[in-house]
């Protein structure tokens, strides 16, 4: 009886000593986890490796992820359209430059010469010798995207949808302000052509055949007017050019010239650039809604205000030198 009360208490001693130690790893392992979760809650002003560490590292990989991914992915995208809109812009202001023609010097009647017959008007009397020095004329019309090449996306024509289309309804103004850009972008001197330079170029310059229309006697094969225009303008250098290579210059659009317009004289004269001052600015060549194919003679004259603009007039590139 005696022995298996001492049993039973030997037993019950024995559990209780087995259970402490594992109550204890408990408790510590408690105290461990306690201390592991705490610490993730360090206040800002104490130190923490390993807080830090882990902060830096998502800072280090959030500032990756916005310079790799975002601002330095962005900059490179706009860099590169930046490159092919300049390399763009370049590559047609190029061609524009390629397609400037050296008219040589020679001396000229201006005027209502004889081919002219009695279409001349009173303003293109008296004929009058000119003696020019030699220059640079375009043998296209300011286009559509020259314009934009240089002015940037605006775009003041009437017509669109063709690059190469003559840029249109802008004024003398306008076309100052354009060639102004253009000559800080490339170094050049550009300029709108002298009344006098228009006309020798559109006459075949030294080598004239003495055509009525700027590179012949039918209009409709060297011209765009309201009979084969169909309303509109049409793309530069379509139909056939001058002995010089210069296109459009009788019909598709009117073109500003530099000159004031003025009257002339039976006096010859040597480079004139008009009158010193008039209210008007000189127009040549006709347009794509002119009815009467006499305003596309070479030879013809008609002036506007400098701030007029429509869509039958624009211009053309000249310059003294390249």
């Amino acid at each position: 009886m005696i022995m298996k009360r001492f049993l039973k208490y030997a037993i019950v001693i024995l559990v209780f000593v087995l259970l402490f130690p594992v109550a204890d790893d408990a408790q510590t392992i408690k105290r461990q986890s306690s201390n592991k979760t705490t610490s993730k809650k360090v206040p800002s002003d104490i130190p923490n490796n390993s807080s830090n560490k882990t902060e830096q590292s998502k800072r280090a990989s959030t500032n990756k992820t916005k310079k790799g991914a975002g601002k330095s992915v962005i900059k490179s995208s706009s860099n590169k359209s930046n490159q092919t809109s300049k390399a763009h812009r370049d590559r047609i202001i190029s061609m524009a430059i390629d397609d400037m023609i050296w008219i040589e010097g020679g001396t000229f009647t201006m005027g209502a010469t004889a081919e002219q017959g009695n279409e001349a008007d009173n303003d293109e009397r008296p004929a009058h010798k000119v003696t020019l020095r030699g220059f640079y004329i375009c043998k296209f019309e300011v286009t559509q995207e020259l314009w934009q090449a240089v002015m940037g996306q605006e775009n003041p024509s009437h017509f669109y949808g063709n690059p190469k289309l003559p840029v249109e309804n802008v004024s003398w103004y306008d076309c100052k302000n354009f060639i102004q850009k253009l000559n800080r972008l490339t170094g050049m001197s550009f300029r709108l052509p002298t009344e006098a330079e228009w006309e020798y170029a559109a006459r075949g310059g030294s080598r004239s055949w003495y055509y009525k229309y700027s590179g012949g006697t039918t209009l409709s094969k060297v011209g765009w007017y309201d009979d084969n225009s169909d309303g509109s303008t049409h793309p530069v250098g379509t139909l056939s050019p001058n002995n010089l290579d210069l296109y459009d210059m009788s019909g598709n659009v009117w073109e500003w010239c530099n000159d004031w317009y003025g009257d002339y004289s039976s006096i010859p004269q040597t480079n004139p650039t008009g009158p010193s001052w008039k209210t008007n600015h000189v127009i040549r060549g006709g347009g794509w809604d002119d009815k009467y194919p006499g305003n596309c003679r070479v030879s013809n004259r008609y002036n506007e205000s400098p701030s007029y603009s429509h869509y039958n007039l624009g211009f053309r590139l000249a310059a003294s030198s390249l």
